[in-house]
């Protein structure tokens, strides 16, 4: 009938998959099931001198196939067992693909970790590892270069004082810098090193960092004659005249204190 589940082996019939299911599940139908299985044994026995064309003609007339193990079933009962089938699972498994340990910098591959680990390990690779990145890396003095300030930055001093704009202007540098060309080793005692012409690390002291804001400050106050030129025709003489007064306030006082230099250092001891 249209619409029913039906088992053949225990001539049982339900309109619900769900009970369909749980017949299948059951003590009565494993019963059945194995009774079956010997009968249709006994006759593939009877059969093996036409075993080629019984297996096309039931192939052609089988419900359920399994293409991965060429196996195919008139019986929904036989598929589901062959599913739980330890020549099923095995080859429905997917085999993980072999690891393959690389280095970048010394164009070594190998499929075994202790092998990597042990190329990690060896002159060549700290050889060339060093004179790759000392190629991509900037002195410090070639990199204080790189900070840059505009005309519009003013705003900014005007807005949140001097102090705060060069901390979010040295950070945004430093965060840039793809290899660190300077760095606090030491926070408590400010001890600075910058990377040398040499591409070595030179030891220096807090009068680095105080070397850095004064060269930042006077960046800022060069940019003043260019932003009198520009807002003296937009803006009021009186508003004008009180905004240049604190910018040139801000960017002529002394911003070699302690707290301050101790923020700038504390941008140089992360990320090194």
């Amino acid at each position: 009938m249209d619409g029913f589940f039906a088992c053949n082996i225990c001539n049982y019939k339900t309109k619900y998959s769900g009970n369909y299911n749980r017949h299948l599940l059951s003590n009565r139908h494993s019963k059945n099931d194995s009774k079956n299985d010997s009968k249709n044994d006994s006759k593939n026995d009877s059969k093996n001198d036409s075993k080629n064309d019984s297996k096309n003609d039931s192939k052609n007339d089988s419900k359920f196939e399994c293409i991965k193990c060429n196996y195919y079933t008139c019986y929904h009962c036989n598929f589901l067992r062959h599913m739980r089938t330890r020549k099923h699972i095995s080859k429905s498994l997917i085999k993980p693909q072999t690891q393959e340990y690389e280095c970048s910098f010394c164009n070594f591959k190998t499929k075994y970790k202790w092998n990597y680990t042990r190329h990690l390990k060896t002159n060549r690779h700290f050889q060339n590892m060093y004179q790759k990145k000392i190629g991509e890396r900037l002195c410090y003095e070639k990199s204080i270069k790189k900070i840059e300030i505009k005309e519009a930055d003013l705003d900014d001093v005007l807005m949140n004082g001097i102090e705060n704009t060069i901390i979010n202007s040295i950070s945004k540098w430093y965060e840039k810098m793809k290899h660190k060309s300077i760095r606090c080793c030491d926070k408590k005692r400010k001890k600075i090193q910058i990377l040398s012409n040499n591409n070595t690390w030179d030891m220096t002291n807090i009068n680095t960092v105080k070397k850095l804001i004064d060269n930042i400050q006077s960046q800022y106050f060069k940019k003043i004659k260019k932003w009198r030129l520009h807002y003296k025709n937009i803006v009021n003489k009186e508003r004008y005249e009180d905004e240049l007064i604190i910018l040139l306030k801000n960017t002529t006082t002394d911003l070699k204190k302690k707290k301050f230099v101790t923020r700038v250092c504390n941008i140089f001891s992360t990320n090194n």
